[in-house]
C-alpha cells in the first residue's frame, strides 16, 4: 500500500488517513475537480485538516511553531 507524508506534521499513513484541503481557503470555488485540476487542493493528515480550517498554509504554520515555542 502506498505511504503519504503530511506536509505539516510529517506523519506518515494510508492515503484512507488522509484528507483533501484547500491551500488557501479564500480561493475555492464550487467544483473540487476544477480546485484539484488548477492545483488548490493538497493531500493532508485530518488531524491537521482539522485544526488548519480556514487558515492560510501561512497562518496554520504559524500557529504549529506558536505551540511548539510554548511547550520549550
Amino acid at each position: 500500500m502506498e505511504k503519504h507524508k503530511c506536509r505539516y506534521c510529517s506523519w506518515i499513513g494510508l492515503r484512507s488517513d488522509f484528507e483533501w484541503d484547500h491551500i488557501d481557503p479564500k480561493l475555492k470555488t464550487d467544483s473540487l475537480l476544477v480546485d484539484f485540476l488548477q492545483g488548490k487542493l493538497e493531500l493532508i493528515c485530518s488531524g491537521c485538516n482539522r485544526q488548519k480550517g480556514d487558515k492560510t498554509p501561512e497562518e496554520y504554520i504559524a500557529k504549529l511553531v506558536a505551540v511548539f515555542e510554548e511547550a520549550r
